[in-house]
């Protein structure tokens, strides 16, 4: 662990995502403008590539590339930083990181997805180990809880889109099937799971909802005792992709449409940063994923509007009425006001 003084602060999240059967333009109407207020410099911290943000009072945790840990803190009232979660394979180390979205509570919390080791960092910064799912289970990529008892996963399912974990009596499920296409039809269970493993699940603050997001696909579900029930689905455009039969390999096209890169929610809304830049033009220009459009929707699935802030930014946060984006490169971070 450690700590420096530093001048400013702060960053956002990332994040990704799924499936659907309506089809809606990217560029629909009831456009607006998200407010920029405020903006904060992260290039006088100690804060390396930050992609991910999590906020809780004072500290600001940031999910880093460019460092020796997964995640630096930052205190905001003495002006510190810390630094926890040591990348490596040593036993008190972690191998690959991803933070735990947990709408429902104000812990930071993540997850080694190799071991399957869940952790929370409590108020006094000390890591505390939650739980261990079994080693049973296929490699799992983005995580969400869903409520006091259900982790919700993504990953290489070959039985299901999504796997249902239960903490409390250590059983788990599998659930849903993957986003049926033209080009999906023609390859196995096991391709479309590789597709898809990188879906990202958001769920709500009552933990009776959640959305699936994957490239230009979007699922809102509803939870009904031990089933889910879609709500809404979109599919603005599909991934451009090779399969390769006889291996265990998917490669994508360049010519593919970036779509929703980020996520954010608050008990009322979804917030999702979307580009219809394709990635050959988007890595050839700054060799990052960013944006200066915010599409919005309810938890019901309904589109809301469609909005430009005056930043383009890399990953949002939502906390308090408040919207934060990370810009390309970490530099900065921008903070806007919501006026829904």
């Amino acid at each position: 662990m450690k700590s420096v003084k530093i001048f400013s602060y702060f960053t956002v999240i990332i994040l990704f995502f799924v499936s659907c059967d309506k089809r809606q333009s990217s560029s629909t109407t009831n456009d607006c403008n998200i407010e920029l207020v405020d903006s904060v410099i992260l290039e006088n911290t100690d804060i390396l590539k930050p992609y991910e943000i999590f906020i809780q009072d004072s500290l600001c945790f940031f999910s880093v590339s460019h460092s020796f840990n997964h995640v630096s803190i930052l205190n905001l009232n003495k002006q510190e930083t810390t630094h926890l979660f040591e990348k490596g394979n040593a036993p008190n180390q972690m191998i690959h990181y991803r933070r735990l979205n947990d709408n429902g509570s104000n812990k930071f919390k993540c997850v080694d997805m190799d071991r399957k080791i869940f952790y929370t960092i409590d108020d006094d910064m000390n890591v505390k180990e939650d739980f261990r799912i079994s080693n049973d289970i296929p490699h799992i990529f983005n995580v969400s809880q869903l409520n006091d008892s259900i982790i919700i996963t993504t990953g290489a399912f070959t039985q299901g889109r999504i796997l249902c974990y239960n903490k409390k009596s250590g059983t788990y499920s599998y659930h849903l099937n993957y986003p049926e296409t033209d080009k999906t039809k023609e390859i196995s269970q096991l391709h479309k799971s590789i597709l898809y493993n990188g879906t990202i699940i958001e769920s709500n603050i009552e933990g009776n909802r959640f959305v699936l997001i994957d490239n230009g696909f979007l699922d809102f579900y509803v939870c009904k005792e031990d089933s889910f029930m879609l709500a809404n689905s979109y599919r603005y455009h599909e991934k451009v992709f090779n399969c390769h039969p006889s291996r265990h390999i998917i490669t994508y096209d360049k010519e593919s449409i970036v779509g929703f890169f980020s996520v954010s929610s608050d008990d009322k809304y979804v917030y999702l940063c979307y580009s219809n830049e394709t990635y050959k033009n988007t890595l050839m220009k700054e060799r990052v994923i960013f944006s200066n459009t915010i599409m919005i929707y309810d938890w019901n699935g309904n589109f809301i509007r469609k909005c430009t802030l005056k930043r383009p930014i890399s990953g949002i946060y939502c906390k308090r009425h408040q919207l934060w984006g990370l810009s390309s490169y970490g530099e900065f971070l921008y903070k806007f006001k919501l006026n829904n």
